[in-house]
């Protein structure tokens, strides 16, 4: 028998230095010498996900190949390296070769989800890889979606319902996606909750001039929401709220809540708003109220304008534009009163130069939010007329629990 050289080299070949799809089969190949030139034995492949400080073998064989097809999903999404190992024809492994860097595009693993469901807004946590976004809903058992996320950018690994959830049974669907833009598979998880059945508060709400004023028992809650039509607008002081931007008829539930967590709701009271004339309302300090009454020597005027997003594209053959309506509109608007008082005037003009939204309501039933753009002043020995123009917006009136 002979004894082989122990001089022999394996040597990275493909892929090197180039991006690869990890969701298919690939194909990694090497260079094998020694200085006798007999055939290798054997090989060995590993890589590295965190920079040469760990190695995972992923691929080994017998024989003389310098080439193996790995299969799909075999590495993470990201940065890794990868290195060959070779044995001679006396079974001798050889040094592992310099490493080779390349960049797998692939879909991050299904995180790994649980729930704690001891209170009824549930807290979701998950262990993820490569996260850079997550996208998290959750539907009660006849399939309806209580609510989702969406895609939600961050290293977050944890999330708390932002509903209050009644009692039954759940089930949460989280994905996960990587920096690529891939989503993982989803991790899927039911639970259910099961917890004290508490007695309600009892609510009331009466109407106090252009406001709803709520009241309610506290005993053996923490906390009341006060919610308006479903949607939560603020928290009970002391079990009262005032409500300073209802108009027409609403109906209010008070959401009371315990130190551990569960809730229970009243029944829901119904109050009736009407307004006189039109009443700008700070969205910040809901109290503070501006009244436009009247118009010196004409009546009050709101003119409107609505302007559609579009798009015009010419086509050959077709001498008209095609055009294609966005989802988006804008709504303009001027309304024109009048003052007597300066002091009046030094409060709307406060209240404008803010800069914030403005809650406005009027004597028609029409309650909309708008910022205000441009005020025109002109005065005569009689009042100060005015001109507001402003937009329409969309606000947010929902406050987190």
């Amino acid at each position: 028998t002979t004894v082989d050289s122990t001089d022999m080299t394996a040597t990275p070949v493909a892929p090197v230095s180039t991006y690869l799809d990890g969701s298919a089969p690939q194909v990694f190949s090497w260079s094998y010498a020694i200085s006798t030139g007999s055939a290798p034995s054997g090989y060995r492949l590993q890589y590295s996900a965190d920079a040469g400080n760990s190695w995972i073998t992923f691929n080994t064989g017998t024989g003389s190949a310098t080439s193996a097809t790995v299969p799909a999903n075999t590495f993470p999404a990201g940065s890794i390296l990868w290195r060959v190992s070779a044995a001679n024809s006396d079974g001798v492994w050889s040094e592992w070769s310099a490493p080779a860097q390349i960049v797998v595009v692939a879909a991050p693993p299904a995180p790994s989800l649980s729930v704690d469901a001891t209170t009824a807004r549930p807290v979701f946590s998950w262990q993820s890889e490569g996260q850079v976004a997550w996208d998290l809903n959750l539907t009660d058992s006849t399939g309806a979606v209580i609510f989702d996320t969406g895609a939600t950018y961050g290293a977050a690994k944890s999330y708390q319902s932002p509903e209050f959830l009644p009692n039954g049974n759940y089930t949460v669907t989280l994905t996960v996606v990587n920096q690529y833009g891939i989503s993982s598979d989803p991790a899927v998880a039911g639970f259910s909750l099961s917890l004290p059945v508490l007695t309600p508060p009892t609510a009331e709400a009466n109407t106090s001039g252009e406001s709803v004023v709520i009241t309610a028992s506290t005993e053996g809650f923490e906390t009341l929401y006060v919610l308006r039509n479903g949607t939560p607008i603020g928290v009970m002081n002391g079990g009262e709220f005032t409500d300073f931007s209802a108009l027409g008829v609403n109906l209010y539930t008070v959401r009371g809540v315990t130190a551990d967590g569960n809730f229970a709701d009243s029944e829901p009271v119904a109050a009736q708003v009407e307004v006189k004339g039109t009443v700008l309302t700070s969205t910040e300090d809901p109290q503070k109220m501006i009244r436009l009454w009247l118009r010196k020597g004409a009546d009050t005027v709101r003119d409107s304008s609505l302007t559609l997003t579009s798009a015009s594209t010419h086509y050959a053959g077709r001498s008209l534009p095609v055009v294609e309506f966005s989802e988006f509109v804008d709504e303009n608007l001027q309304f024109a009163f009048s003052f007597v008082e300066r002091s009046k005037i030094q409060s709307l003009s406060a209240l404008i130069k803010a800069g914030k939204t403005l809650l406005y309501r009027d004597h028609a039933g029409d309650r909309f939010f708008i910022t205000v753009s441009s005020v025109k002043f002109d005065r005569d020995h009689i009042a100060q007329d005015f001109t507001i123009s402003a937009q329409k917006v969309d606000f947010v009136e929902k406050i987190s629990y």
